[in-house]
């Protein structure tokens, strides 16, 4: 027989032709495109919920360390709100909040109608880091606009952003790094530093987190409402696609006014 294992004949090889329609190509990419654009649509609502339940359960964990905190010789209660990260002596660190987006997620596509896209999961993260992103970079344009009043938040959000932007937004990520961004933000001690020009100031990492929290529930606002015309914005697209099949056939195209070449 002809073992493929046999290095005394020669390769072989079977070459048929495939016809390949673009037209056929760009219709089946715009209905992906729709479809991740509807799943988004859903997405970005679960995110605004896991958005806006980070700074109730963030002050709630802090409360309850503080609360099971023993008493000093003074018999005060030892204060942790200056540090939230020392809350728990017995760890090094102490989860700011909880994750709830994936286990949302998987309760709503289990009880959707149709099948989701292949790598929903790894979109929906992708889509929560990209906001976290963007709200970090509308939230540093608006520090810097506002000038003096603003220069040591500004720089000291615009180092903290710099020094960890390839850990937790550039190349392949694992699940959650904007999370981890932000509770990382929200477990960072304030402090004292000096500006590029001397001034010096106090940093508050839980104010600026805060900022960004709120600032990333108007992007997923925003993204929401674009997504939702991603149908009306193919309509024009389609048309011509309809005018160039019909062209090919023999038809005489419908002449639209689409505004595509």
């Amino acid at each position: 027989g002809w073992s493929k294992h046999n290095p005394y004949l020669p390769e072989r090889w079977v070459e048929f032709p495939i016809s390949i329609e673009p037209t056929s190509l760009t219709q089946r990419i715009l209905a992906v495109r729709e479809q991740i654009a509807s799943e988004f649509v859903n997405d970005l609502d679960i995110l605004r919920e896991c958005n806006d339940m980070i700074l109730d359960d963030y002050f709630g964990k802090v409360k309850a360390a503080r609360d099971e905190q023993p008493q000093g010789q003074s018999g005060e209660n030892y204060s942790y709100m200056d540090d939230p990260s020392q809350a728990n002596p017995s760890t090094s660190s102490m989860i700011a909040f909880d994750r709830v987006g994936a286990n949302i997620l998987n309760n709503h596509t289990a009880f959707q109608e149709c099948a989701s896209s292949p790598f929903r999961r790894g979109s929906f993260d992708l889509l929560y880091n990209l906001a976290t992103q963007e709200s970090v970079h509308k939230l540093l344009r608006t520090l810097q606009a506002a000038g003096e009043a603003k220069i040591v938040s500004f720089e000291w959000l615009r180092d903290f952003y710099v020094d960890r932007v390839e850990e937790y937004f550039d190349g392949s990520l694992e699940y959650g790094c904007a999370d981890d961004f932000i509770e990382l933000l929200l477990l960072t001690s304030p402090s004292v530093i000096y500006t590029d020009d001397g001034k010096m100031g106090l940093a508050d990492p839980l104010g600026l987190a805060e900022q960004i929290i709120q600032t990333r529930s108007i992007v997923l606002e925003e993204w929401q409402q674009t997504m939702r015309q991603t149908p009306d914005d193919h309509a024009a697209l389609r048309i011509l696609i309809l005018d160039q099949q019909m062209a090919a056939s023999g038809y005489k195209p419908l002449g639209s006014e689409s505004g595509f070449q």
